[in-house]
């Protein structure tokens, strides 16, 4: 025993080790503590998101796509946001672990709690809004977001298959009552709606129409959506 003491006396010497202050260790447990927060705050975010992105999509569609109920589900599920949600879930466990003490409680305890937490509030977020304007926000600005998450863009710029989306654009000045909407791809349409009262819709909104398309100008609409 003597001289694995002797051992450890002299590695420390040598190397010069000293022990660590203790305000180092209190710095490092209120980190992990922020970030365990930070966490769980982004793991509602996602939620909220994925909430607001599955909540208000179009699940009637899916006949005009010609795709089973099935498949239109696998198309429409945010994997971006889910992945952030369990990726941020993980993060908020391996900083909860290293929070001093709590090393000692449940994984499953500590997974529950963080993943409980970021429902909780994301459930919150999302009846706020706060979902709906992340995922706009992302979508108008962000150019690669449509690739990973639900292209509304792409679904609603499908004039053949009945579904059109875009932009309302100034009517003629001949017949100011005709709706003029610009798609995804920059072409203008004329839309006919026959014995149609639509919501109130201003130059500048978004909107999607179920319909038919008539001709490469003129789209018949059945049914107007918000975007």
């Amino acid at each position: 025993m003597t001289e694995i003491s002797d051992k450890i006396i002299k590695d420390i010497k040598e190397k010069n080790i000293h022990p660590k202050p203790r305000w180092f260790f209190a710095v490092r447990n209120l980190a992990f503590w922020l970030l365990f927060i930070a966490a769980i705050f982004v793991g509602a975010l996602s939620f909220a998101v994925i909430l607001d992105v599955l909540t208000n999509h179009d699940w009637d569609i899916y006949l005009r796509m010609h795709k089973t109920f099935g498949q239109y589900i696998l198309l429409s599920l945010p994997y971006l946001w889910i992945v952030c949600l369990i990726f941020f879930a993980w993060i908020a466990y391996y900083d909860f672990v290293h929070i001093k003490g709590w090393y000692r409680h449940s994984v499953y305890l500590i997974v529950s709690i963080s993943i409980l937490g970021s429902l909780f509030l994301g459930g919150l977020l999302f009846y706020s809004g706060v979902g709906k304007k992340i995922d706009h926000a992302l979508d108008a600005r962000v150019p690669f977001y449509g690739m990973m998450n639900i292209n509304k863009r792409k679904i609603w710029c499908q004039p053949k298959e009945g579904l059109l989306g875009g932009e309302i654009m100034p009517p003629p000045l001949e017949t100011p009552e005709r709706i003029i909407i610009r798609d995804c791809h920059g072409r203008e349409w004329s839309i006919e709606r026959p014995n149609m009262k639509p919501f109130l819709m201003r130059v500048g909104d978004r909107i999607k129409i179920i319909g038919h398309e008539m001709d490469e100008m003129h789209f018949e609409a059945e049914e107007f959506r918000r975007w």
